[in-house]
């Protein structure tokens, strides 16, 4: 096999493991306690509002 298809190939494997180990992250950051309750709360936007609700 070419060296540059190996290389290709590695590289492709490589990206699909790093974006499997990504999956969730995005959604974990906007995730905060609320110090008072002790509960998750997850910020977010509705029709241009800002938003904090129980996760």
């Amino acid at each position: 096999m070419d060296a540059a298809v190996k290389k290709a190939e590695s590289a492709a494997r490589k990206a699909e493991q790093a974006a499997k180990a990504c999956d969730g992250i995005a959604a974990g950051m906007n995730v905060v306690i609320d110090s008072v309750t002790g509960k998750a709360c997850e910020i977010g936007m509705t029709d241009g509002n800002i938003v904090v609700r129980e996760a």
